[in-house]
């Protein structure tokens, strides 16, 4: 997530300066990164260790805007996560899996690349979504007041990007590799 703000961005919002104090305001990582963090371990698994660095490089704030992360997931695989507000121009956020068999990169909200090595010309349409789902956030929990219906993300899955979250926050802070369970 290569995104930009600048100071006036920090300086504002209601009561001004919120967005740049720690107790109102988390970084580049714990606000605006979250969501990528938790689409990447429900893309590839449990998350068992973290590596991370975090500091303040182009604003005038007390929290980070750039934190950087090396996981590697409870499949042995590895990963990266980098997020940051200090990219000009605002580069967007991806998200890319790549292995030896194929790779798919998610580009601000899109698929720009889909490659498998049996396939080079694959169809998204392999990817099917439950049609009963809900088609956002608001539907499901509307229907789970109304009909009783489990919330498809609970709050046992969300506790899981904010361990990473902190994790990586740990990590920053001591130098050494933090283990989840």
């Amino acid at each position: 997530m290569k995104w930009y703000r600048a100071q006036e961005y920090y300086e504002g919002g209601y009561p001004s300066g919120w967005r740049k104090r720690k107790e109102t305001e988390g970084g580049s990582a714990a606000n605006q990164g979250v969501h990528f963090i938790d689409l990447i371990q429900w893309f590839m698994g449990p998350v068992k260790t973290v590596y991370g660095r975090s500091g303040t490089f182009a604003h005038n704030i007390e929290t980070e805007d750039l934190s950087i992360a090396l996981l590697t997931f409870g499949n042995g695989a590895w990963g990266s996560i980098l997020t940051t507000t200090a990219s000009f121009p605002d580069l967007g956020s991806s998200i890319e899996i790549t292995g030896e068999n194929g790779s798919i990169v998610w580009k601000d909200g899109k698929v720009s690349l889909y490659k498998r090595k049996d396939n080079l010309e694959p169809s998204l349409d392999e990817f099917q979504l439950d049609p009963n789902r809900p088609r956002n956030i608001i539907e499901d929990m509307v229907s789970a007041i109304k009909k009783g219906t489990p919330v498809m993300v609970d709050g046992n899955e969300g506790r899981k990007s904010v361990a990473i979250l902190n994790a990586i926050y740990e990590s920053s802070k001591t130098g050494k590799v933090v283990e989840l369970s």
